[in-house]
């Protein structure tokens, strides 16, 4: 019945569906970084290591099969961007994030969606004018004119086979070897910026330096890790601020007799295990209309948001101090666990002592 109202909030999600009939829905392999913390750090401490700038855009797995490119999400959604790569490799999977010249993360990801919407628009045939004529309105650049600053950072390259199977034995020094002869062959996709490290002032004075130059934090990798799902004590996030990922549970207008009244202002959050409960404000007037023309879709999204700390009231109630939303994470299913947000907590008290 939920099937044919295209409604599919049915209180379960693709892990459990899975679990049930096994590989009913396909699942796309990403290979994460565990939150920094003392007894990984001190087990990398001596080996060789890369220090990565941990960049604010969307991350993208692009996909060169033998006859065509895919551009997905993270959660395997079409990001609608392959026209924009040329088909110089076969049977190969890049993994990166996706940014635009000249703009930072909050307006890039707005541009980025209202493109992916068009782009999908333009595959179904439907005719966009009126919408081309709001974009233009909206960002002052037809599509084609920005599309030519979008561009990708890649960090990572697997044989297409072994990126389905969720392992590629290679060490990330291979891999690395790889990648750097593979993007000269591309003007709009560049290698990650990085460096060689091992003692423990090494990292932090590069940590040091990526935040001086206003970048979101670094990624710290052991040099002879394989490829593989899922989050490894082989790389580590160094990240100075609290930040969560969330699932929204519902939302609140402005105050009466407000500017905001008729807005979506506030949103209700809570942890994958439903202990940390908070409402987040610090919301744009941009993301508030965003927000409230798709107020009927916001229940169950993914939405990132930063924090002072984690707060615990005298009956044991979990919250956040002073929790702003970041921005809605379309390329992810699901939200932190409980225990992720601590960790996420203690990493960040950690860095900064």
């Amino acid at each position: 019945t939920k099937i044919l109202k295209k409604d599919f909030k049915i209180g379960v999600n693709t892990k459990l569906i899975n679990k049930v009939w096994k590989n009913l829905i396909p699942t796309i392999p990403y290979m994460g970084a565990r939150a920094y913390n003392e007894r990984d750090f001190n087990k990398l401490l001596g080996k060789d290591l890369y220090a990565e700038i941990k960049y604010d855009g969307e991350f993208i797995n692009l996909i060169f099969k033998e006859n065509h490119i895919e551009t997905k999400s993270r959660n395997g959604k079409d990001l609608n961007f392959e026209h924009l790569f040329d088909h110089k490799l076969k049977n190969i999977v890049l993994t990166g994030e996706i940014l635009i010249r000249g703009y930072d993360r909050y307006s890039a990801n707005g541009i980025l969606n209202s493109l992916k919407q068009l782009n999908q628009k333009k595959k179904d045939g439907k005719n966009i004018t009126k919408e081309l004529d709001d974009f233009y309105k909206k960002y002052g650049k037809l599509p084609e004119d920005i599309e030519k600053d979008i561009y990708v950072v890649v960090w990572d390259i697997i044989p297409l086979e072994n990126w389905e199977s969720g392992y590629y034995e290679a060490s990330l020094l291979r891999r690395r070897e790889d990648l750097k002869k593979v993007v000269e062959l591309f003007d709009n996709i560049e290698l990650v910026y990085y460096k060689k490290v091992k003692t423990k002032e090494e990292i932090f004075d590069f940590y040091k330096e990526a935040l001086s130059k206003g970048e979101e934090g670094i990624i710290l990798k052991d040099v002879t890790y394989p490829w593989k799902g899922g989050k490894h004590p082989g790389v580590l996030k160094f990240k100075p601020v609290i930040s969560l990922d969330l699932k929204i549970v519902g939302y609140e207008f402005g105050n009466p007799g407000t500017k905001y009244e008729n807005f979506v202002n506030r949103l209700i959050l809570e942890d994958k295990d439903g202990k940390i409960k908070t409402i987040a404000s610090g919301i744009s007037e941009k993301m508030m209309e965003e927000l409230t023309k798709n107020k009927d879709k916001l229940v169950g999204k993914i939405c990132e948001v930063e924090c002072n700390e984690i707060s615990q009231d005298r009956e044991g109630n979990y919250s956040l101090l002073h929790p702003r939303v970041k921005t809605i994470r379309d390329d992810k299913n699901e939200p932190n666990t409980f225990q992720e947000c601590l960790d996420i907590r203690n990493s960040v008290l950690n860095l900064k002592e």
